[in-house]
């Protein structure tokens, strides 16, 4: 016999991003910190729970709940009902096997949950693999708060990323290898590239615009030092100049490595991309129960704010960004 809450835990991770907002004026591309509040204020507080249904994945997703806690905090929960259920019924004294009955208005559904800070601009995202993407929250707050603009708004939600990494690569011994792969999307919906990289400067500006003529959607270059040479490393400045950009525009990137010598004057390699800052926690559900909505939100405002055991994620992350 199991003992309760030995097989009943479940890992959740949280993740941390900044929410930013892309428009047009006056020929001009503007770039700042979105307020959340303004999207549930504005555009979603108005909407009866049908009206607030997007097919995504073939799915329907959803914002199910949103409220605003005495600590001055957005609660957002996000539903996602699934056209298919891969789970059925089955029994441990015998090989009879069932499915689940579903009247014709029920899904299997999966919750997402985000909690926000307006004073930074900052979400604090649930990662549920069965639940909504970061990549489907943005596609749904984007759908949402451009309707019936007539100059479409991108907003966005960049990966917060900390500085330790970044302060190891200035410390090491030199640079022997340098990767970059650039994240530019293509929006289907609306047939339309959206390239973050025409946000580069520098040594990748140049690169870039060079190879535009390919008409390629992404680029991935690497710079390389001789490799048979110990002493032949990347031109620090250069690198520095190119490991800002990555710093500030993270999500501008899909890949970042580098091959380093550090301190002991050894090869190693860094993914200056899997320096994101993140949290987990790890729940215990009662047999046969799913993870409580409330539960979660407790636990990501504890991991948030800190309490008198808990070291108050919002500080790291005030010191992080801009």
């Amino acid at each position: 016999m199991v003992a309760y809450g030995d097989d009943n835990r479940k890992k959740v991770k949280f993740l941390y991003f900044q929410t930013r907002i892309e428009y047009k004026q006056n020929n001009n591309i503007i770039h700042k910190k979105f307020d959340l509040t303004m999207w549930c204020s504005s555009v979603m507080a108005s909407l009866s729970i049908s009206d607030k249904n997007y097919e995504f994945g073939g799915d329907t997703i959803r914002l199910q709940n949103m409220h605003v806690n005495h600590d001055g905090l957005l609660e957002l929960r996000f539903t996602r009902l699934s056209e298919i259920q891969t789970s059925y019924v089955a029994r441990k004294t015998s090989d009879i096997e069932s499915d689940f009955e579903l009247e014709e208005n029920e899904y299997p559904a999966q919750d997402t949950m985000i909690l926000f800070d307006p004073a930074n601009c900052v979400a604090m995202v649930q990662k549920n693999i069965q639940g909504l993407s970061i990549r489907g929250i943005i596609e749904y707050i984007n759908y949402f708060w451009n309707l019936g603009r007539i100059d479409r708004q991108n907003i966005d939600f960049l990966p917060i990323v900390s500085k330790e990494i970044f302060e190891r690569v200035r410390s090491c011994n030199g640079v022997k290898k340098l990767t970059i792969k650039t994240a530019n999307t293509f929006d289907k919906k609306n047939n339309v590239a959206r390239k973050v990289s025409d946000s580069f400067n520098g040594v990748l500006e140049k690169i870039i615009s060079d190879a535009s003529p390919l008409k390629g959607l992404n680029i991935e270059v690497s710079f390389v030092a001789a490799p048979r040479n110990k002493e032949e490393i990347l031109d620090i400045e250069e690198v520095d100049k190119i490991m800002k950009q990555i710093e500030e525009n993270p999500h501008s990137f899909s890949k970042a490595h580098l091959s380093i010598l550090n301190e002991y004057n050894k090869i190693e390699s860094l993914n200056l991309l899997n320096a994101l800052i993140f949290d987990t926690y790890e729940f215990t559900l009662p047999p046969k129960h799913r993870l409580n909505p409330d539960s979660v939100l407790f636990e990501m405002r504890r991991l948030y704010l800190g309490d008198e055991n808990t070291t108050a994620r919002k500080h790291e992350i005030n010191r992080t960004i801009p």
